[in-house]
């Protein structure tokens, strides 16, 4: 833990508020693309809160991963499908209304 504190240190000036901020970011994001409503402005700002959520959870890993003795476990998260799968999600709100209109439950492709 002291050397993830260390690395941190480094790269934030405020490593406890560069954390919430992160933590914040993402429940904004998750409350946005779960939501049956999306307000006018948060459509407009879509794409930047959902970025801003993943660049700096990608940031946080980054860091854990220069503090890691396996580094490539934290690196191979970033580029996960669901970290990418964030920047379709504003067109999928112009098509479907809102992007949970997208959600398909486990199980639901074997129907077809």
């Amino acid at each position: 833990m002291s050397t993830f504190w260390s690395a941190l240190s480094k790269t934030y000036q405020s490593p406890i508020d560069a954390i919430v901020q992160v933590f914040a970011n993402i429940a904004k994001s998750n409350s946005v693309l779960v939501s049956q409503k999306i307000s006018a402005e948060d459509r407009i700002n879509l794409l930047d809160i959902i970025q801003r959520a993943r660049l700096g959870l990608q940031t946080l890993l980054e860091t854990a991963a220069t503090a890691s003795k396996n580094p490539e476990s934290f690196r191979a998260i970033k580029y996960r499908p669901n970290m990418h799968i964030g920047i379709h999600y504003p067109k999928q709100a112009n098509e479907y209304a809102v992007p949970n209109n997208c959600n398909v439950l486990a199980g639901e492709n074997k129907h077809r």
